[in-house]
């Protein structure tokens, strides 16, 4: 867990975007899909959301 919390909230903070928004609920759910695929360390999963569009992170969530 502390993974995925992790890496959202640097990809919600680096975009100054609250966690219970809209677009930080759609991060955790696309990190969430991101673990399930693979990416296994914060860094990674940052960097594979931080590499997404929005309609990509809307096609996870």
């Amino acid at each position: 867990m502390d993974i995925l919390t992790s890496a959202v909230f640097a990809w919600c903070a680096e975009r100054r975007i609250g966690l219970r928004t809209q677009a930080g609920v759609s991060a955790a759910s696309t990190a969430i899909e991101l673990f399930e695929r693979g990416y296994r360390t914060p860094d990674a999963l940052f960097h594979a959301l931080h590499g997404l569009s929005g309609t990509e992170m809307a096609h996870y969530g």
